[in-house]
C-alpha cells in the first residue's frame, strides 16, 4: 500500500465520523493498534516503507475503516484487512486524546488545556518555552489537542531534521 505522512492514532477521523461503509464487525469501535500478519511493503516503487510481520503498530483509521500503520519514523503505511489483526481499541474517547497526547508528545513539548464555563483553549509550548501554537476556540477541546499534538510532532521532526 502507499505511504504518507500522518500524525498519530489520535488523529483518526473514525474517532469522530464513521461512514456507512465502516466495518460493522468493529461495532463502532476504532482500532488503536494492530499486529501485522505478514511483512507489508509500500506499493510505490520509490518508497521503502515496511511494516514487519508480528510487530504491533499504532494505527490511523479513516472514516471508512481504512487502516494505516504508523511507522516509527512517523510515516503511515496503508494496510489491507487481511494483513493485520486488531490488538487494541480506542477507549473512552475523548479521554483517549489525552492519553495519546501523553504517549506521543515529543520530549520537552507541553500542551496546556485551559477550561472555563462556556469555553476552553489549548496552547502548545516548545522545549525552549516558546508558545508555538494557540488553538482557535472554534474547535472542540479534543480537536484542539489533536491539532496541537500534530503540530508538536511536525515541529519536532523539523527540528531533528534541521529544518527549523
Amino acid at each position: 500500500m502507499a505511504t504518507e505522512k500522518l500524525c498519530t492514532a489520535a488523529d483518526s477521523p473514525a474517532l469522530t465520523v464513521q461512514n456507512h461503509g465502516y466495518p460493522p464487525e468493529w461495532k463502532r469501535r476504532v482500532p488503536l493498534s494492530v499486529r501485522v500478519q505478514r511483512t507489508v511493503s509500500s506499493d510505490l516503487p520509490y518508497v521503502e516503507a515496511q511494516a514487519a510481520k508480528g510487530v504491533t503498530y499504532p494505527v490511523w483509521v479513516n472514516s471508512n475503516g481504512a487502516v494505516s500503520a504508523i511507522l516509527p519514523n512517523g510515516e503511515a503505511l496503508g494496510l489491507k484487512p487481511q494483513e493485520f489483526n486488531v490488538v487494541d481499541w480506542h477507549r473512552d474517547y475523548p479521554l483517549d486524546v489525552y492519553n495519546l497526547a501523553c504517549r506521543d508528545l515529543p520530549e520537552g513539548y507541553y500542551i496546556e488545556v485551559n477550561l472555563e464555563q462556556g469555553s476552553g483553549g489549548v496552547t502548545l509550548t516548545d522545549p525552549e518555552g516558546e508558545d508555538i501554537y494557540v488553538c482557535p476556540d472554534d474547535l472542540d477541546i479534543d480537536q484542539q489537542i489533536r491539532e496541537a499534538l500534530r503540530l508538536a510532532l511536525e515541529h519536532h521532526r523539523g527540528s531533528v531534521d534541521g529544518r527549523q
